[in-house]
């Protein structure tokens, strides 16, 4: 009796596996530096069944950039997920950090009960481009931070074309505040603002990838990334 159970089981995880194609995109191929990357997770039930797959994580899709792990963690947190027949169900992630020029790869694997999948690679290449001092002029607020990455210390500058209200605050990779490093009004023009690796209370924070916000009268305007090592 249970070799039949065991059988039937194989054979529904193996049907399953046929039914779903996984797979990612882009929205574009090519990218400017700077410009936003959105990546787009796609699970296709192939079958002429319906299909209802249990994600096994809250973050059901993992991609690597060359490699390095990004967590996806503005994707929404999904338990179970039902597929009609020749249905595709979709999750964009714009991709916010900056990747540099040249020509990159994008892989994947996606956390699903009964099996795992993995994804092809896909490719895209991100150019450089050049603007004329009107472009510059347009861009409303500039945030940036050196070095980058920094061991305990690092200077954020930013600067805003009037004076506003500032919020420039530090989250970690949960999307949590863990420091608060000005709420105050400023003056037009450029300024800057010493991080010295800390949170809250005072406590030196762990090495990681973290977060720097700046908010202009309530509003978030710039999100940019640093990292920390030790």
């Amino acid at each position: 009796m249970r070799f039949v159970i065991l059988f039937f089981l194989l054979l529904l995880i193996n049907q399953l596996i046929c039914q779903i194609d996984f797979y990612i995109e882009t929205d574009e191929t090519s990218y400017y530096y700077g410009q936003d990357i959105s990546v787009i997770f796609n699970l296709h039930n192939t079958s002429n069944d319906t299909i209802t797959v249990a994600f096994a994580n809250t973050a059901p899709f993992l991609y690597y950039i060359d490699g390095e792990l990004f967590y996806p963690a503005s994707l929404q947190i999904v338990t179970y997920v039902t597929f009609p027949p020749d249905s595709i169900y979709s999750l964009t992630h714009p991709h916010i950090y900056e990747v540099s020029v040249g020509e990159h790869e994008v892989t994947s694997e996606f956390y699903a009960i009964p099996n795992n999948l993995t994804a092809e690679p896909i490719y895209f290449t991100v150019e450089s481009v050049t603007v004329d001092n009107n472009e510059l002029q347009q861009v409303r607020f500039q945030l940036s931070n050196y070095p980058n990455p920094f061991n305990p210390t690092t200077t954020i500058e930013f600067s805003i074309q009037n004076e506003s209200n500032i919020d420039l605050s530090i989250f970690n990779i949960k999307g949590q505040k863990i420091k608060t490093l000005t709420q105050n009004q400023f003056t037009k023009g450029s300024h800057s603002i010493i991080w010295n690796g800390n949170d809250e209370s005072g406590n030196l924070l762990k090495s990681g990838i973290y977060y720097y916000i700046l908010k202009v009268n309530g509003k978030t305007e710039v999100v940019k990334k640093c990292l920390l090592l030790k």
